[in-house]
């Protein structure tokens, strides 16, 4: 494997932990999280939107 394919998926792995942590504190303070990072999260927003946060 090469580095490039190595810092590609670093790269990918920090980004979803970025995006896990987004929609986290979005939950956390009662907001819907941005339903494009709950799509790169694998889920779906249509059925996010139907869980009640409070």
């Amino acid at each position: 494997m090469s580095r490039n394919v190595k810092r590609g998926r670093l790269g990918e792995v920090f980004s979803i932990m970025g995006d896990v942590i987004a929609a986290a504190a979005a939950v956390r303070t009662y907001r819907k999280p941005d339903a494009q990072t709950l799509r790169r999260i694998g889920i779906d927003p249509e059925q996010f939107g139907r869980i009640g946060l409070n």
